[in-house]
């Protein structure tokens, strides 16, 4: 696969300031460009600016609707607090990392003590635990599996219930 060769254009000093000068003596510039087969307009303004003449240059004026000022300001107000929202969220997710690792070890620790089985995944680490924990949540509020039960039999019965119902009769999809 070969590259397709293009011819490239350098114009000298000389021809650079010819061209400017004929510009300066009212020609257009896209009328001086067919005239001297200058392929790009680009190059002639650029030469205009490397040679600070800026007012022979094309004047762009924009113009628009009022309504279209008011949207691009109602839209810059919007911006502005969108990224406000996202720096708080930032730094309230940081701030909560923070107390996580803070109370993580002493949780640790009194789970040992007390000799409770860390129900954590592979990287004994509690962020890793999230999906477990919302289905928890889940068996917990909507199958009011958070009551006390007579004894571990009749506890076993009940989640064993609650799960299958989770399972096969409600919707998981959003």
């Amino acid at each position: 696969m070969s590259k397709e060769r293009r011819t490239i254009y350098r114009y000298s000093e000389s021809f650079k300031k010819h061209v400017i000068q004929e510009v300066s003596g009212g020609s257009n510039i896209s009328e001086v460009c067919r005239r001297y087969d200058i392929k790009c307009m680009s190059s002639v303004s650029y030469c205009l600016k490397k040679y600070g003449r800026h007012e022979l240059l094309n004047t762009i004026i924009r113009v628009k609707m009022r309504s279209e000022d008011d949207k691009i300001k109602q839209l810059e107000v919007v911006n502005k607090r969108l990224k406000i929202s996202l720096a708080d969220a930032v730094l309230a997710r940081e701030l909560l990392e923070t107390l996580v690792k803070m109370v993580y070890k002493d949780y640790v620790k009194i789970l040992k003590e007390k000799k409770i089985a860390i129900s954590m995944t592979e990287e004994n680490h509690c962020y890793e635990n999230a999906l477990v924990e919302r289905v928890n949540g889940i068996l917990k509020d909507k199958y009011l599996l958070d009551r006390t039960f007579k004894d571990f039999v009749h506890a076993e019965k009940s989640c064993n219930e609650e799960i299958m119902l989770y399972n096969t009769r409600r919707s998981h999809y959003r």
